[in-house]
């Protein structure tokens, strides 16, 4: 996944991790590759959140950034970009609507021009991979 975040420039300003152990460490591998400038911010709200409870975080640290990615559990992450992606290609919104994988990266692509300002279908779902789509496991 590190390389196909490379691959792709994926390239925040921010990521808000959980603290939970399991997502430090997907991120600490995630990163042997892939090289970021952001600034990460290890977050306890993000375990097990609420979708209610990523939007409040999104909100929160979005006065500082642009781009945030967030590297954190389900169901709260899956059932928040169900709900923000409202265009995108239609097989990769039928597979969310459906299911999010341990490891799944989603870039949603916000109409919003101020975080506070996210409504539910709001964007575009501009990438939804798994790492079982990339043959990892090959």
């Amino acid at each position: 996944m590190g390389e196909y975040l490379f691959q792709q420039s994926i390239d925040p300003d921010l990521i808000i991790c959980s603290s939970a152990k399991r997502a430090r460490q997907t991120l600490k591998q995630v990163s042997k590759i892939w090289q970021t400038d952001a600034k990460i911010v290890l977050e306890d709200r993000l375990y097990l959140a609420s979708t209610s409870t990523i939007l409040s975080l999104l909100e929160e640290y979005g006065t500082s950034a642009n781009h945030i990615m967030i590297v954190g559990h389900n169901p709260g992450f899956h059932m928040l970009a169900s709900s923000l992606a409202d265009t995108g290609d239609r097989h990769d919104l039928v597979t969310l609507s459906q299911r999010y994988p341990t490891g799944t990266l989603c870039v949603i692509k916000l109409n919003a021009t101020q975080w506070q300002n996210i409504d539910s279908e709001a964007g575009e779902l501009a990438i939804f991979t798994t790492p079982k789509s990339l043959n990892l496991n090959s």
